[in-house]
């Protein structure tokens, strides 16, 4: 099932909602970063409610099961003085009992909060059992939880990890288990947010359906899914060793291999590759002319300028479309499309009507309904434009 974690988890804490959830998927499809990724959002609704006082009022606890043993859970045990005690001597050993005390970096500080008890099929069966008395508790050691915390559980299908442990059935049973699958717009969305190597994103973009996710290999070997290329971002985009004016150098090549796997790692280095020969964005949009130099384009050299094109629409659309820029692309698409049926560019005519869509239908409110986009005179001739037209008719 596809699901957007951060939007539904957002939805039932904000609606009351405290009967726990597991989440049970394949590893590095993005289950935690989407379970952690709301905490502003969340902290900013309840501050509009007046249920806090602060943004900073409300917390997301992620604790990794596999990590820990069942004592930080449930407290290790501790022989402590009773407070107030009547005795006279502080020898007595009526003075003293048996407390058990958890791990404080795992006690939520706030009154509102979700812990997130993460890697639950990996752990080991002790520390389920405890995780299992503090929901049922909701007690962690010696310390009381509010009535405004959640628990969320992450785990791995049987079939995806070879150190799966079952779950335990009265764990089970008070929860609401949900078994789920990436969603790749989601996860494009989020890595648009936190900065993922534009590189990556754009190859993603037009690519998620064939090359975000592959099976589980059955050898400990890399394997493409979203965490790995999130992996994969980071170091492109901290290591100057690994790229050199946007083209991986022999060190980056290995990089890629050795984190997203041989299958997709060199369908992404091969589109590098491609965007390296392609002339400057800005300047072919300034004139198409410059794409009769690279004719006879396979399909990832395609899928290269696509998403290029794509990508630079998506950051003029996000500054609330300029004109001048509207103008600038809107002539791009018209003019490419009359070099196609001149027959002086090789490009599916197909391809340029998509971008076209796109471009039209991406507009804030709908291209159809906004004004500044259809008072523009370009947009309007490539509105016109029979191609277009008849796309259109066939949707």
């Amino acid at each position: 099932m596809l699901l957007n974690i951060k939007n539904f988890l957002k939805t039932a804490y904000l609606s009351g909602d405290r009967v726990p959830y597991i989440f049970l998927g394949s590893p590095g499809i993005g289950k935690t970063a989407q379970a952690i990724q709301f905490t502003k959002e969340i902290a900013e609704e309840l501050l509009k409610q007046n249920k806090i006082k602060d943004i900073n009022d409300f917390e997301v606890k992620l604790i990794p099961l596999s990590q820990i043993d069942k004592y930080e859970i449930s407290g290790a045990p501790r022989i402590v003085e009773k407070a107030n005690s009547k005795e006279n001597s502080s020898q007595s050993i009526k003075n003293f009992i048996l407390d058990y005390v958890p791990n404080g970096r795992i006690v939520p500080d706030k009154e509102f909060a979700i812990i997130i008890l993460d890697e639950i099929t990996t752990c080991l069966p002790d520390t389920q059992t405890a995780a299992l008395s503090m929901i049922n508790e909701r007690k962690i050691g010696n310390v009381q939880l509010s009535e405004n915390v959640m628990f969320v559980c992450l785990g791995n299908n049987k079939e995806d990890a070879a150190d799966f442990r079952p779950l335990l059935a009265p764990l089970v049973s008070r929860c609401t288990l949900l078994h789920i699958d990436p969603d790749p717009i989601a996860w494009l969305e989020y890595a648009k947010e936190n900065n993922i190597n534009k590189h990556i994103y754009n190859f993603l973009q037009e690519t998620y359906t064939i090359n975000l996710l592959e099976p589980v290999p059955s050898k400990h070997t890399p394997f493409a899914c979203p965490r790995s290329w999130f992996n994969l971002s980071q170091r492109l985009n901290t290591n100057k060793l690994l790229m050199e004016n946007d083209t991986l150098t022999e060190l980056g090549m290995e990089v890629v291999l050795g984190t997203v796997g041989k299958n997709k790692g060199l369908a992404f280095i091969k589109y590098i590759s491609d965007i390296k020969n392609f002339p400057d964005l800005i300047e072919v949009i300034k004139n198409p002319e410059l794409l009769t130099n690279i004719n006879n384009l396979d399909i990832s050299k395609i899928i290269s300028f696509n998403s290029l094109l794509i990508d630079y629409s998506y950051d003029i659309l996000k500054n609330k479309l300029k004109n001048k820029q509207v103008e600038e692309v809107s002539k791009f698409l018209i003019n490419t499309l009359k070099l196609i049926e001149n027959k002086k560019l090789d490009i599916e005519k197909s391809l340029i009507v998509s971008l076209a869509i796109y471009w039209i239908k991406s507009a804030p409110n709908g291209g159809d309904k906004n004004i500044t986009l259809l008072s523009n005179k370009s947009v309007q001739e490539l509105i016109l434009n029979e191609s277009i037209k008849q796309a259109f008719d066939n949707k």
